[in-house]
């Protein structure tokens, strides 16, 4: 039998291993990667094709002109659109300006809010411990969390949208159990 001090310290792990996580990320990619920085490879046209259009062209034609060579041959193509990336680029443009070693704190962000909602959906189903364990360290260890994203922002959007989407299934799992009475 797990005394209550032991349960309260097993259900904390999950929740220091995440802060020592991204406490390292954010130190290490700081210095190396975050101060001074500049936009790099793909990042400019990335973050220009958001800043350069309205919210009624990234449904229209999204990121179509970003692959653009030659203007007058332009046609809209719509496999390219991705307008929850613009509203994240135009967010972070309009909160930070072209300080652009700040628009990683969406991500670092999302890390955390998907990990506190996938906790809170586990703890809604299940009263086994080891589990919030495991989801921590599967979440934090995760391709998805050490990614590109980390270094890159047109990358970053997958694990936004990864928070997103845990954030809604959670939503509508409370939805659904108080429109029931449960």
């Amino acid at each position: 039998m797990i005394s209550s001090k032991n349960q309260t310290s097993i259900i904390a792990l999950p929740f220091a291993i995440i802060a020592a996580v991204s406490i390292l990320l954010i130190v290490y990619y700081y210095r190396v990667r975050y101060f001074n920085y500049v936009l790099i490879g793909d990042e400019p046209a990335f973050v220009s094709a958001t800043i350069q259009q309205d919210a009624l062209q990234w449904f229209k034609s999204g990121y179509s002109r970003y692959f653009e060579t030659f203007p007058e041959w332009f046609v809209p193509q719509t496999n390219f659109l991705r307008p929850i990336t613009n509203i994240i680029v135009w967010l972070e443009y309009k909160i930070f300006g072209e300080a652009f070693g700040f628009y990683f704190s969406a991500y670092y962000a999302a890390i955390i809010a998907a990990f506190f909602l996938t906790y809170l959906c586990l703890r809604e189903f299940t009263d086994k411990i080891y589990l919030y364990i495991n989801a921590a360290l599967i979440w934090v260890l995760s391709p998805a969390v050490v990614s590109t994203g980390l270094w890159t922002i047109p990358f970053m959007f997958d694990v936004i949208t990864a928070a997103m989407t845990v954030a809604m299934s959670q939503g509508s799992h409370v939805f659904m159990r108080y429109t029931r009475g449960g």
